[in-house]
Order: structure tokens, then C-alpha cells, then sequence
């Protein structure tokens, strides 16, 4: 993975990851960079102060989306293959669930809050619906043919 420098444009840093390093998300919370890499099936685990790689996690088959909650305490990682969700905490780096989604899983987001996260199901032309406090799938939404990602954003309050 390459870093730059978005003022000048000068490379900063090449940190190693896994191989096909795909999505890729920061969590400002945690001071984290998440890399899903297909090929090597993995999750590098970046500190974005140091640069460094602090762990690398197997998290399925084909791993191609990533997101972090807003509070930094969870990962989720997309399973193409697998049609599954990996929940990962993010303190002890264990995957704590796996949940059962559309067809061809892809980009992924979290509500506003750390208890609910939306998938695109490429396949399945859907955005499943994730209760993350019971880890389950509570629905799908039908979208039009093949959405692969997704970005959720809160309305106004005024």
C-alpha cells in the first residue's frame, strides 16, 4: 500500500500488505487503517500514526470490503465467496461472528452508530440489513442490478 502526502503529492511510505489489497477504510477512533487483501485472504491491520502493521487476520475466502464503526470498536469484512460478514473487534482482533448476507457481498457501511451496518449484495441485487448487537441479517432491501457499494449518510436534524 502506498501512502502520500495529499499536499505535495510525495510518496511517504510503501507499507507491505497481503496480496490484492482491494477496500480499504481509516477509523480515526481506533488510529487504524484497514486493507482487505482478496488473494491472500486477509485483513492488514495498519497504525496509521507509525505506518507499521500491527497484525495481519484471515477473514474468509474472498475478503473485498471493509468498513470500522464510528467509535472504532468493531471491523467488518465482506466475504464474497462466503456470502458472510466477518464482525472482528477491533481490541482483541478476534472475529467474534459471522453472518449470513446476500449473494456476492461487497462494499460496506455502518449506520451512525456501531449496531447496525449495510451491505451491497452484488448477486443478489440487495443491501442486506445488519443487526450487529445480535448479529443477524434482519432484512434486505431490493436495489437495482449488481450494487457492489454503498455509503450511508445521516439526514439533518434541523
Amino acid at each position: 500500500m502506498s501512502v502520500q502526502d495529499a499536499d505535495t503529492l510525495a510518496s511517504v511510505a510503501t507499507i507491505p500488505v497481503g496480496r490484492a489489497p482491494f477496500a480499504i477504510t481509516y477509523s480515526r477512533a481506533a488510529g487504524r487503517v484497514y486493507v482487505a487483501n482478496v488473494h491472500s485472504r486477509d485483513l492488514s491491520i495498519i497504525d496509521a500514526g507509525s505506518l507499521a502493521v500491527l497484525a495481519t487476520l484471515v477473514v474468509g475466502s474472498v475478503p473485498y470490503g471493509v468498513a470500522a464503526s464510528p467509535d472504532g470498536t468493531l471491523i467488518l469484512v465482506s466475504d464474497q465467496a462466503g456470502g458472510l460478514v466477518s464482525m472482528i473487534d477491533a481490541k482483541t482482533l478476534e472475529i467474534t461472528a459471522r453472518i449470513k448476507v446476500g449473494q456476492y457481498p461487497e462494499g460496506i457501511a455502518f449506520g451512525s452508530t456501531a449496531d447496525r451496518a449495510y451491505v451491497a449484495n452484488w448477486f443478489s441485487d440487495s443491501v442486506s440489513v445488519l443487526d450487529l448487537v445480535h448479529r443477524t441479517e434482519v432484512g434486505q432491501i431490493k436495489v437495482g442490478s449488481g450494487p457492489r457499494y454503498l455509503a450511508v449518510f445521516q439526514a439533518n436534524s434541523h
